[in-house]
């Protein structure tokens, strides 16, 4: 994880390396850049949300094994 995590970094930077002389604007497109950061961070608050329910569907489909603790009550 942290591996695809520092690559992508790596993969970011070359690319807007390549593409930054080419920007009108710089400061502007920074603000746009993160202004998508921020909206697409509260996005994700209902995908976390729903990933519980997700993985509890999930263990409830694979069972219980001789291998895994009981589940609390």
């Amino acid at each position: 994880m942290l591996s695809a995590f520092i690559i992508g970094l790596a993969l970011g930077s070359l690319r807007i390396r390549r593409k930054i002389d080419h920007i009108d604007s710089p400061v502007r497109f920074l603000a746009a850049v993160q202004i998508v950061m921020g909206i697409l961070a509260v996005v994700t608050l209902p995908v976390y949300g729903k990933s519980f329910e997700v993985m509890q569907w999930f263990f409830k489909l694979l069972g219980q094994t001789k291998a895994t603790p009981p589940s609390p009550p």
